[in-house]
């Protein structure tokens, strides 16, 4: 079930909505937890029967590692193998065997038949909750979850069960035992999650049409101007697309009492790849530091292990985001980046802040291009397009974009996406706040009001009158 569709806005969200504040507070953990579970189920119960087998591996080596601390590691260890076996087999072994049977081929040694497995979706996510579960147990920074429907609520909590954002147990654990009920929460949230909506209905979705008709284009007829609207446009989508379902995922667990935390903060202004990487997909890349890049030894044990360190994060990084050579390339072109800023410091050059922004801008949008490319392939011949090599023709779909791709609408989704992405919202309030908390603070609240249901109006329309669109870390 998608957030963008009408069985969810106008079916599923209400009736559990309502359910949810008419039952009494002993019942509203599992019949949150079976909400979660419809929705997980609603595309198909293939892969339903895997999440639950997955939340009762990490409730049971929980508990073991908490009531046997002798063996605590070991208890940890074979939790740890169980969550990242069932991720490798089902993400990650048809890479390993098209890999080997390549090498097999070349070689001259048996090829090994195997069946496509299908993806299960949210797997990369359930996963990582479920080792931090485990993490956090043995470390004693929170204690084991003896009630099964709780730790089944934390795994598969709808909001952030498939495209995340990645919630520590120790962040939601009092939450899990007791919330409020606030008119308030209900108020923002619902506030949060029709600006997520119309940020993927009505601007990720206008990027995507057009990203998705360039990137399909024989790579023979994409001249210079083509290929960089195509990695442009790619890169306002991707940003738009997955921040607007952080900003819905953030919204509805507000709705039902739970506080998430922020999983961006306007990635495209900063000014470093370890800026980037405080600003983009934060509760990932968080994530990777506590549980990977700390225990490998983080600053402590001299430069050369720091850039081992950098480069195993960011390797991990790239393959868990997708099982091929493109996302491990993707990753390194972060690993080498951030290694460079570790070796060089770029502060002694006192770039001003715009130029350094600018700077960084094009490196991210270049990093992009094997994350979206087919193949190394594709993202070698998208590169040589980029940058002149080979022939360039233009005419044909240069003409062709500016009729057909490059509407007015697109150009006004391009001017509030560039609005927002760099914090025009944010400026504006916080210049105003004082100015309406005193004088027009309710009209102000009026003009929000009938501002959102217009929107979700709109994004209503779009939406019926629209194709299928998931988001894009649906894939992951």
């Amino acid at each position: 079930m998608l957030f963008n569709s009408v069985v969810f806005l106008y079916l599923f969200l209400p009736a559990t909505l309502l359910a949810y504040y008419v039952f009494p507070k002993a019942v509203r953990n599992p019949l949150l937890a079976i909400s979660s579970i419809s929705f997980f189920a609603w595309g198909g119960i293939n892969y339903t029967l895997l999440l639950l087998v997955s939340t009762l591996i990490n409730y049971i080596f929980g508990l073991l590692a908490e009531d046997d601390r002798k063996r605590g590691k070991l208890w940890l260890v074979l939790g740890i193998i169980a969550n990242l076996g069932i991720l490798v087999y089902f993400k990650y072994s048809g890479f390993f065997m098209e890999n080997y049977n390549q090498l097999a081929k070349e070689m001259g040694w048996q090829i090994s038949e195997f069946k496509a497995i299908a993806l299960p979706i949210g797997i990369s996510f359930y996963t990582f909750h479920g080792m931090s579960y485990q993490i956090d147990v043995y470390r004693d920074i929170s204690k084991a979850q003896r009630k099964f429907m709780d730790l089944l609520l934390y795994k598969t909590f709808f909001p952030q069960l498939i495209a995340g954002p990645i919630i520590r147990y120790n962040t939601i654990a009092q939450q899990l035992k007791k919330r409020e009920f606030l008119w308030s929460n209900v108020q923002e949230g619902l506030e949060r999650f029709i600006i997520g909506l119309a940020k993927k209905v009505i601007i990720a979705n206008t990027f995507a049409y057009v990203a998705d008709t360039l990137w399909v284009i024989n790579i023979n007829d994409m001249g210079v101007t083509t290929a960089w609207l195509a990695v442009f446009c790619y890169t306002f989508q991707i940003y738009t697309d997955f921040s607007a379902y952080s900003d819905m995922a953030i919204g509805l667990a507000k709705m039902f009492g739970f506080q998430f935390p922020e999983n961006f903060n306007f990635p495209y202004l900063a000014k470093s790849f370890k800026d980037f990487w405080t600003r983009w997909h934060i509760s990932l890349s968080t994530w990777f530091r506590d549980y990977l890049y700390i225990p490998l030894g983080g600053n402590r044990k001299g430069s050369g292990r720091i850039f081992f360190n950098l480069w195993v994060v960011f390797l991990c990084t790239g393959f868990w985001h997708g099982a091929s050579w493109n996302f491990l390339l993707w990753g390194a072109f972060h690993g080498f980046f951030l290694s460079l800023e570790k070796i060089v410091s770029f502060r002694k050059y006192k770039i001003p802040a715009i130029i350094n922004r600018c700077i960084m801008f094009f490196l991210i949008m270049l990093s992009w291009v094997p994350f979206r490319a087919v193949d190394l392939e594709h993202t070698l011949n998208m590169y040589k397009k980029m940058f002149g090599f080979g022939p360039t023709p233009e005419g044909t779909y240069h003409l062709y974009m500016q009729s057909t791709l490059l509407t007015r609408d697109f150009y006004l989704v391009l001017v509030i996406s560039l609005f927002c992405a760099y914090g025009g919202i944010q400026f504006i309030r916080e210049r105003n706040s004082i100015l309406l908390e005193k004088s027009l603070a309710k009209t102000f609240d009026l003009a929000k009001l009938v501002g959102l249901v217009l929107i979700f109006a709109l994004c209503s329309i779009y939406i019926v009158s629209g194709s299928y669109s998931p988001f894009i870390y649906f894939r992951f």
